[in-house]
């Protein structure tokens, strides 16, 4: 038997903490430029990083869900990897735009 569907949130999350402490360190690396031409450069690093976070996650379970021999438990394990990686990308966004306003006056404060 294969492994258990709560692996598929758990391989979703470590993606989701992988990639966002990515985002905080690629716009901590940004240095400030006059006029704000910065700012943009942060943004798209957030949002590709928010992209990548489901896509990323998915892959890892579909690697994950063909070890699994039977055919009904790999397509529920890959049903739970989709809502998974669903529940990453909100998560992302949430967690991005919660810190986002907390430091607003710090660089991560540009990402909304």
């Amino acid at each position: 038997m294969g492994p258990s569907f709560l692996t598929a949130y758990i391989w979703a999350i470590i993606g989701l903490v992988a990639l966002f402490f990515t985002a905080i360190v690629q716009a901590n690396m940004i240095p400030y430029h006059p006029k704000g031409t910065d700012i943009p450069k942060r943004r798209i690093g957030f949002w590709v990083c928010c992209i990548l976070t489901p896509v990323i996650g998915f892959v890892i379970n579909w690697i994950v869900a063909q070890s699994i021999k039977i055919p009904n438990l790999r397509d529920e394990y890959v049903q739970h990897a989709l809502i998974a990686s669903g529940c990453t990308l909100v998560g992302f966004i949430l967690l991005g735009f919660a810190l986002s306003k907390a430091f607003s006056r710090k660089k991560i404060g540009t990402w909304f």
